[in-house]
């Protein structure tokens, strides 16, 4: 069967901000690259566009049901901070829906980390679940509100110990594929997936990373 016959199903959804109208289609496309787009449009007029590439085309039934899946996940996080924003944050959709690039290299296991086929992005905080980085802390508040309200629980999972500010190194699941939560001893991060057909499990690919890292 040819590489073009395996067409992940994309969504639409329409999002009313007081008397505005928007509308959110997420697709997947293979030309010029293979890629997931999520648009948010007014009026037919593009206002941004949410993209994440991947590594080639999807080549079977099995990778096309995990595509969609992602690409569900990807089109409701964007209708939900839609949704969740006032309509003048609703209109400064650059700024609330910026890209998805690094400020600066990644070193060490975050990395490693971030390294792996599918990691979107790495939310970094101090011991005490204080994100570093006011901006990353509301679009995380934002985007995943029932996980934030939890984290003191999630911490707790790494004891502290006996020298100061310093907890047990491991990886937490937070929610499968997606959400992975990393005690790296003296700090902490939080790790955003998107399943990639090539990592057969995210909690040990992270996990052999935190090991190599200590050898």
């Amino acid at each position: 069967m040819a590489v073009s016959s395996f067409i992940p199903a994309g969504r639409t959804s329409l999002v009313k901000k007081g008397d505005m109208s928007l509308q959110v289609q997420t697709e997947y496309a293979v030309r010029p690259s293979p890629r997931i787009t999520t648009t948010i449009l007014r009026s037919g007029q593009v206002l941004h566009k949410i993209e994440r590439s991947l590594n080639r085309p999807v080549e079977s039934f099995d990778e096309q049901r995990t595509i969609e899946s992602g690409m569900a996940r990807q089109h409701q996080d964007v209708v939900d901070i839609i949704q969740a924003a006032s309509v003048e944050a609703t209109m400064n959709l650059t700024a609330r829906f910026a890209p998805e690039v690094k400020p600066e290299p990644l070193t060490g296991v975050a990395g490693k980390i971030s390294a792996i086929p599918g990691v979107r992005k790495l939310y970094r905080l101090d011991n005490e679940g204080n994100f570093i980085g006011a901006d990353l802390g509301e679009q995380f508040k934002t985007q995943f509100s029932f996980v934030f309200k939890n984290l003191r629980e999630i911490l707790g999972i790494f004891a502290e110990l006996g020298g100061e500010g310093v907890r047990e190194r491991g990886v937490h699941e937070i929610e499968q594929d997606r959400l992975y939560f990393v005690s790296m001893g003296t700090e902490c991060y939080i790790v955003l997936v998107e399943a990639d057909p090539s990592v057969p499990g995210y909690g040990a690919a992270i996990g052999e990373a935190m090991r190599d890292e200590s050898e």
